[in-house]
């Protein structure tokens, strides 16, 4: 396994486990990059991680995982779902860096692009928790 070519400080970032397989980003692990999706440096071409591939039979059990979640999280109320939704946008302003490092070497973006791109990801997070307290319970009909 080869080093990054970058340094961050929340080593969280490059060790996401999957839901439901539990598998991880991994960082230039050659065992896995045959069933991977590989992410390299655009200036460099250096693969620096890969994230694990899915196959179509994990579908289900993502829908059956991800509607037990919906179960849950719909009894949450207005309020506390703010308050997840700021912690959320607390933890990526203090990730900022990292996170903008990431895109810099998964893009190619210059840092202060980057940078912008986080800011503006975080704006609507700080958005959607302000917002977290009007739901009215009412759902729009698809018009079609």
């Amino acid at each position: 396994m080869s080093s990054l070519p970058f340094k961050v400080s929340i080593q969280v970032f490059l060790a996401i486990p999957e839901s439901m397989t539990d598998k991880h980003v991994q960082l230039n692990d050659p065992t896995i990059m045959h069933e991977a999706s590989l992410l390299n440096d655009p200036g460099s071409a250096q693969i620096w991680a890969s994230c694990p591939a899915n196959e179509v039979a994990d579908v289900d059990q993502y829908v059956e995982t991800f509607h037990a979640a919906f179960e849950k999280y719909r009894r949450v109320n207005p309020r506390e779902r703010a308050k997840i939704l700021l912690k959320w946008h607390e933890l990526v302003t203090n990730a900022r860096e990292d996170i903008a490092k990431i895109v810099v070497y998964e893009t190619g973006n210059p840092m202060l692009e980057a940078v912008d791109e986080v800011d503006y990801a975080l704006g609507f997070a700080w958005w959607f928790a302000g917002e977290a307290e009007r739901i009215r319970g009412s759902i729009a009909q698809a018009s079609i």
